[in-house]
């Protein structure tokens, strides 16, 4: 019934009851297109009755993208050109990740490697156009902002309603202490309503704030992902609601510290209740083979030189080693060192075949 009832506004407002990113290796560096996403996103589980909670979802905004397409048989690429670029003279703005990559001018994602900083290659994300896509400056992404602050309006030419305007910046669903519009975070910084929106995709990260009673925006792009793009955004919100700022940085260091930290200490856990001295119930030719999940599609058992690897068949770039952890239990040693450690698990039957593979990251 959730299918029959949702609305483009449920889509962009986060409350399909799905949880947070859930579904998103369908798309990351995958060979589906934006139909098959949308298509294999009916088997995800809800975690929440529907419009009951938020749930930050690139799926539906995929979804209200392919909306476009239907009503008007113009993709959302060319349809954002044709009716906000082109209008706002962003002429060095498109849409297309290959135009991106193949770009000299174009800054490059970068991550750290015991404590290397490294380029990320290639990242396939167009099959994601409506969650993200746009490949912009900070110069022309205050064109954005400018008609984002004349509530529609842009160099005296209407390019949406006012009306729009307040729909989006409308609170359409809580979260804590803020709100959720149509695609904007709504809260009241000292006093003052703010309407701030991220963006990110491998080694790169991006941030976007308005304080309409001010009249003032402001965009950060960065080519690593940091938690000082928000501890610069606020920062500068403080400055311009007159209020001393606050050591956002050590505010913002104290919190990456810990997150760090707590993924240590579970590795460290997992380490320490592991069953040493275990080996696999089968050989390892055994554990080969086909492996199918409606969902996401099909994963592949190898066995090379004595060593397992798995494979994902719709993403390339998820393959990696399977190391023994403990019973039929193992680890995931990506190729891609980028991805955090996965877990796989295999579950037998009483004649001692393996009935499935559970797979966790």
């Amino acid at each position: 019934w959730v299918t029959r009832e949702i609305t483009i506004k449920d889509l962009t407002s986060h409350k399909s009851g799905l949880e947070t990113f859930s579904g998103d290796f369908l798309w990351l560096n995958s060979n589906y297109d934006r139909k098959d996403v949308i298509n294999r996103a009916r088997y995800l589980k809800p975690t929440s009755s529907f419009r009951s909670k938020y749930g930050y979802q690139n799926i539906m905004f995929i979804t209200a993208a392919e909306v476009i397409k239907a009503v008007t048989d113009t993709s959302w690429a060319d349809f954002i050109k044709a009716h906000i670029l082109e209008n706002l003279g962003m002429k060095h703005t498109d849409t297309g990740y290959e135009i991106f990559n193949n770009d000299d001018n174009a800054a490059k994602g970068h991550y750290k490697k015991d404590n290397v900083m490294k380029v990320f290659t290639d990242t396939q994300i167009d099959n994601a156009h409506g969650a993200l896509g746009i490949n912009s400056s900070t110069i022309e992404m205050a064109q954005w902002i400018r008609l984002q602050l004349g509530k529609g309006k842009y160099n005296g030419k209407r390019i949406f309603s006012e009306r729009q305007s307040a729909e989006m910046w409308s609170n359409q669903t809580p979260i804590g202490t803020m709100n959720y519009g149509l695609g904007w975070f709504i809260r009241y910084w000292n006093g003052k309503r703010m309407l701030n929106h991220g963006g990110g995709m491998p080694g790169m990260i991006s941030d976007i704030t308005l304080i309409p009673e001010e009249n003032f925006g402001f965009v950060i792009l960065s080519n690593y992902e940091t938690g000082m793009v928000g501890a610069v955004r606020n920062y500068i919100s403080d400055l311009f609601t007159n209020v001393e700022p606050k050591d956002w940085e050590k505010l913002m260091l104290d919190g990456f510290t810990k997150r760090i930290e707590a993924r240590e200490k579970e590795f460290k856990r997992r380490e320490e209740i592991r069953v040493k001295d275990t080996k696999p119930s089968l050989p390892l030719e055994k554990y080969c083979g086909m492996y199918e999940d409606k969902m996401y599609g099909k994963a592949e058992v190898s066995l090379k030189d004595g060593k397992l690897f798995l494979q994902f068949l719709p993403t390339p770039t998820f393959r990696g080693e399977l190391k023994h952890y403990q019973y039929d239990m193992f680890y995931i040693d990506w190729d891609d060192e980028f991805l955090t450690r996965g877990w796989v698990k295999f579950d037998m039957n009483f004649n001692s075949d393996i009935k499935k593979m559970t797979f966790e990251v």
